[in-house]
């Protein structure tokens, strides 16, 4: 969407054929419906679209020009529904899926292929094309590509920089993802962004958008499928913000909220899709406004998985850069021993053991571990959060043991957000 103008794709119509359609965003009201000239059935043409001003570029995955499913994109004049060109590049070939993504500024137009194979199978590509030639300018690869990392699966652009999502890379274990930035004027990769909170299957880079110097990433498989959505200095790379919805759910099996399966940035706010979030029935989605002008608050949320270990752990304080974080684990019914408070940077649950649940990671960095003598009553524990504001957003899981007869026993666990 840009300035009086809305465009939705509907890759699916017409047998896969697709077809494209434009609103006023004034009334609201359909002003246009169209296809491309040349278009064929699974062309999936309105795969992937977006505006600048009053040219669209739509993606069409499916083109079979340059061989099956090699890709193409058209762009579009949205007030008169003149096609204006249609957009290849000029290496493409059978499945890299060109037009998959497309991105479109005044003078760039950004096509991402993540099926291209030049450096290795899938490894991807963008391309970067004159808005008003339709000619190809630029071609970007990974520095770093390999096999699988599917660059290119997202893209974005503000003015002349442009973000490029790797939703395959493997750098922290398979499909941790990453994104990396381009200057349009040079072609050259200014910068690799990773999450602070990298793991297997976290998908960051599935969704990129950028404005101005703020360049925003989803990670929809982070924390078991809950989800989170990354910010960065675009001109640094450096991570500003890690942003989790107030509500949000993972599951051990996959089935979470899937926040930050989309996202878009325009100015200072950040809007993350989260398909998965079930407010209003299974599936029914949901969308979370951020103003990131804003530093993240610090929270603490109570969790206890399966509802199986006793409620031991309180919370006493927030989580505050550069003050301490206070709780109490409640020892009574155990003999005088010792007790642990472990913290982990990951959540944890479907594991029982004979003390209880455990809910925390420990295949995770570890924060850190505390240990105490109790005496079988109420123990105090303080941690002390530095004064950083780098791990601002970063969170972190906590858990309780108890030791001494009977047995040992695990808590419930609480799951904090450093922040101001």
């Amino acid at each position: 969407m840009d300035t009086g103008w809305a465009v939705v794709g509907a890759d699916g119509s017409d047998a896969a054929r697709g077809s494209t359609y434009f609103f006023d965003t004034a009334t609201w009201l359909q002003t246009d419906r169209v296809q491309a000239a040349d278009g064929e059935t699974g062309d999936r043409f309105g795969v992937s679209v977006a505006i600048n001003g009053t040219t669209a570029i739509i993606g069409a995955d499916g083109d079979d020009d340059l061989g099956t499913e090699a890709g193409a994109a058209y762009l579009f004049q949205v007030d008169t529904g003149q096609e204006l060109t249609k957009l290849l590049p000029g290496d493409g070939r059978t499945r890299d899926a060109f037009g998959y993504s497309v991105a479109i500024s005044d003078d760039f137009a950004v096509v991402g292929a993540y099926g291209h194979d030049k450096l290795g199978i899938d490894s991807g590509a963008a391309y970067v094309f004159d808005v008003t030639s339709g000619h190809q300018i630029l071609k970007l690869l990974a520095p770093d590509g390999e096999a699988g990392d599917l660059f290119g699966f997202s893209v974005a652009i503000s003015e002349s920089t442009i973000i490029v999502g790797a939703v395959g890379d493997r750098d922290f274990g398979f499909n941790t993802g990453s994104a990396y930035i381009f200057d349009v004027t040079t072609g050259h990769a200014a910068c690799k962004l990773i999450p602070s909170n990298a793991g297997q299957a976290e998908y960051f880079g599935h969704s990129v958008s950028i404005h101005g110097s703020t360049a925003v990433a989803g990670s929809y498989g982070d924390d078991f499928f809950q989800g989170s959505v990354y910010v960065f200095d675009a001109a640094t790379g450096q991570e500003t913000a890690r942003l989790l919805a107030s509500d949000g759910q993972g599951d051990f099996f996959g089935d979470g909220d899937l926040f930050g399966i989309s996202v878009a940035v325009a100015s200072d706010v950040v809007v993350g899709g989260a398909t998965g979030e079930d407010a209003n029935g299974t599936g029914s989605g949901s969308a979370y406004l951020f103003d990131v002008s804003v530093p993240v608050q610090a929270g603490v949320s109570i969790r206890n998985g399966s509802g199986l270990n006793s409620m031991l752990l309180t919370n006493l304080s927030l989580p505050i850069l550069g003050s301490s974080w206070d709780t109490s684990l409640d020892c009574s019914g155990h003999a005088p021993s010792s007790a642990a408070l472990v913290a982990q940077e990951e959540p944890f649950s479907g594991l029982f053991l004979a003390g209880g649940e455990l809910l925390v990671d420990l295949s995770s960095p570890q924060v850190t571990a505390l240990t105490q003598i109790h005496s079988g009553g109420i123990l105090g524990f303080g941690l002390m959060v530095p004064n950083d504001t780098t791990l601002c957003g970063m969170t972190v899981s906590v858990q309780g043991i108890v030791l001494g007869a009977p047995g040992y026993e695990l808590s419930n666990a609480l799951d904090l957000v450093l922040g101001l």
